[in-house]
């Protein structure tokens, strides 16, 4: 519906401009034999006009309501939920619910619940007496969390370590390579817990019975020639017969596969 709105606009507003601009140019009206259809055809342009521009007029409210609630909401949340030993790790912000929602999901100390009472209290200051606001304390404050939740917190956390990461380190920072490879480094350490190896390994066994030791890790590769730095997975195979060429071939295009990438160093032995 959206899409089709679009694009009804944006037809009907070209005719429109097209019109005045043919009245601009003084270019000779077509002639109606009959009064009554010429003031008809006026009509269905000043309808097809007006049924046009109402809903963009609602739809322009909402933008603008929405943009007012949502810079109340993070000034809010930036306000109220400043502590020393705890931060706000995400927050979502959900204006067209009934009634709009704002959650926020706390990390560090636990902070006492008459604290964050007393934030609440004041959200009526930032115009926001209408909306449900919701406060998570670590994974064990609501039982009722989904697994979407979960993982979405989860995410957050893990980008606001990259961000507080890169924050105390800005100073440190000598130029635009350092902060990419300090970056990179974070990400890759991250990364590595999340290569299953027991699963790859046992899906590789069953593909290559004579392997007898199996590792793979994401890592960073430097070239010296040109001083550039490259994340890659390194992927170790120990086998019992040494595989020839088209078995290497076939294990590394299936490892490239298995991990989604194209950055993979296989080493045999």
């Amino acid at each position: 519906m959206g899409a089709f709105y679009l694009f009804f606009i944006n037809s009907v507003f070209i005719s429109l401009s097209t019109f005045l601009i043919v009245r601009f140019l003084k270019y000779p009206n077509k002639e109606f034999v009959d009064p009554a259809k010429e003031k008809r055809v006026k009509q269905y342009i000043t309808a097809f006009v007006i049924f046009t521009i109402l809903p963009s007029i609602y739809l322009g409210i909402q933008v603008v309501q929405q943009s007012i609630f949502e810079k109340n909401a993070y000034q809010f949340i930036r306000s109220e939920f400043s502590f020393e030993n705890a931060r706000v790790i995400s927050t979502n912000v959900d204006f067209e619910s009934d009634p709009p929602i704002i959650e926020i999901s706390l990390f560090g100390d636990r902070i006492e619940q008459v604290v964050i009472d007393n934030a609440l209290n004041k959200k009526e200051q930032y115009k926001l007496s209408k909306t449900d606001i919701k406060v998570f304390q670590g994974y064990d404050q609501d039982k009722s969390l989904d697994v979407a939740t979960v993982e979405r917190m989860n995410l957050n956390l893990r980008t606001g370590i990259i961000e507080d990461l890169y924050r105390r380190n800005e100073a440190m920072l000598a130029n635009k390579d350092e902060q990419i490879q300090l970056l990179e480094g974070e990400i890759m350490r991250i990364k590595q817990a999340q290569v299953p190896l027991d699963e790859i390994g046992e899906e590789l066994i069953a593909l290559h019975p004579n392997v007898r030791k199996f590792t793979i890790q994401p890592g960073i590769l430097k070239d010296f020639q040109s001083n550039q730095m490259d994340t890659t997975y390194i992927a170790y195979v120990d086998f019992s017969q040494r595989p020839n060429t088209q078995e290497r071939n076939r294990m590394e295009n299936w490892l490239r596969a298995r991990l989604k990438t194209e950055k993979l160093k296989l080493i045999i032995e």
